[in-house]
């Protein structure tokens, strides 16, 4: 659990990485459908899916498809959903690996987090773990701007984003053919990121 960004579903990645074994990330969009009963029966499908399939089954935002029974708000098509799932996985068997994430785990049901052996609260990183972040997205090609000046300017923000900045330098430091990233590309790319944020805020109006 934690806020958008900050590495639910790459920490699933990273896990299925040291288990070998393949990663499946449900859509709940593809899991929920109009048809009484039905989003149900697929929740069901992707579970039997994994029983026979060793995997780590990614249930990305459960909230959507597990969410507090007890509030009026719900209709009784989404309790039943949430009680199928459950069920499924009181009972579910096999060598397979389930994760969910959520960025809002006040809305799970109380009863769901028994369901999980551990909880694991992501957040954003120290300005010493954007350093590292910074110095490893970057490690592969040369570079003469400050890791540790940009980790203090980026330490608000979640990796998800300082990935993306640091991915856009990579990017324009080989579009421009340049023998490295240097300090004013790297606040090019800042800059961009930036103005994005800004039309998505204006177009959206989130604070």
């Amino acid at each position: 659990i934690g806020p958008p960004g900050t590495g639910k579903t790459a920490a699933a990645h990273a896990i299925a990485a040291e288990l070998s074994l393949p990663v499946a990330v449900t859509s709940i969009a593809a899991l929920t459908s109009s048809y009484l009963g039905e989003t149900a029966r697929n929740i069901e499908s992707v579970v039997r899916f994994a029983e026979s399939t060793p995997c780590v089954l990614v249930f990305d935002e459960i909230d959507a498809i597990a969410g507090e029974r007890s509030r009026p708000q719900d209709h009784a098509e989404m309790r039943r959903v949430v009680a199928t799932v459950l069920q499924l996985l009181d009972e579910v068997q096999g060598e397979s690996l389930l994760v969910a994430t959520s960025n809002h785990p006040s809305l799970i049901d109380y009863a769901l987090w028994r369901r999980f052996d551990e909880v694991i609260g992501l957040s954003l990183l120290s300005e010493d773990g954007v350093q590292a972040l910074i110095d490893l997205r970057t490690k592969s090609t040369r570079r003469s701007f400050s890791s540790s000046k940009w980790a203090t300017r980026l330490k608000d923000l979640p990796p998800a984003q300082i990935e993306a900045i640091c991915t856009d330098a990579l990017r324009r430091r080989a579009l421009n053919n340049e023998p490295q990233i240097t300090d004013e590309l790297f606040t090019v790319s800042f800059n961009s990121w930036q103005r994005r944020q800004a039309s998505i805020t204006a177009l959206t109006g989130d604070i």
